[in-house]
């Protein structure tokens, strides 16, 4: 096949390519030649090129005044001169550039023989000789043949253990040391709640008797917050409506009550 690869195979009026087949054609700007390459400057010949085969090799033989132009070697073909094409090849015919590429007919494809020792590990080499049992077997393979669990030398590659579809971000419970209770926690003091140790006639308070005490006096610091709240209420109002200053407990102290 001669394709242009010129300017000139952007026209619509022109043939882009032509495939030659062993028979060969002419090529120039006749309406005669098997593919025309129209030139008012008359710098293509009517009958410029011929396309031959021999022994399934093409050849280009040169029938112009003009010449034709090998671009490999800037070098003209030559009158009446044979020049074998090979893939890739490009000719100059006037302004026209075109260039070869060989294709090969169906006919005379020939597949190349796969020789028997690149199969190392044989298709039936897992399948049991049961045919119910084979052909279940045969569906897995086919199917980690797909997912890559066989390679090609050394038969099933070993694959990682599975892990679960979880959270990764989650803990592991065997990572987890034991939790133990620690009841001196809840016996030890505590200044943030201004809480003081309890204690018994007994000695050390339970963990039962430290949270009900500690509810209580939690319950008893809310009560005079709430009363110490709604005095503050009062003064801010009675001050917005213009009245004398209020009086204010002078032992108000709310470090105390916190």
């Amino acid at each position: 096949m001669l394709e242009i690869i010129s300017r000139h195979k952007f026209l619509a009026e022109i043939k882009p390519t032509c495939v030659f087949s062993e028979v060969g054609g002419y090529i120039g700007r006749s309406e005669e030649s098997d593919w025309v390459l129209p030139d008012r400057g008359r710098r293509v010949s009517r009958k410029h090129v011929l396309i031959t085969c021999d022994s399934r090799d093409f050849y280009l033989e040169d029938l112009s005044s003009n010449g034709v132009l090998w671009t490999l070697t800037q070098e003209l073909v030559g009158k009446n001169g044979r020049h074998k094409i090979s893939h890739g090849d490009s000719y100059q015919i006037g302004d026209y550039v075109l260039q070869a590429r060989l294709l090969m007919s169906p006919e005379t494809y020939t597949p190349p023989q796969m020789d028997a020792t690149e199969n190392i590990i044989p298709d039936d080499a897992f399948i049991d000789l049961d045919p119910l049992k084979a052909l279940d077997q045969e569906d897995e393979h086919s199917a980690k043949q797909r997912l890559g669990f066989y390679d090609t030398l050394l038969g099933e590659k070993p694959q990682p253990p599975e892990t679960s579809l979880g959270d990764h971000n989650e803990a592991r419970l065997d990572a987890l040391g034991p939790i133990r209770a620690r009841p001196d926690d809840l016996l030890a003091p505590r200044p943030d709640l201004n809480i003081p140790p309890l204690h018994t006639a007994g000695g050390a308070a339970t963990p039962l008797q430290v949270i009900e005490e500690s509810i209580e006096h939690l319950n008893q610091t809310m009560a005079r917050l709430a009363e110490t709240l709604r005095t503050l209420e009062r003064a801010r109002d009675g001050l917005k409506r213009g009245e004398p200053q209020p009086l204010i407990p002078e032992d108000l102290n709310l470090k105390d009550l916190l």
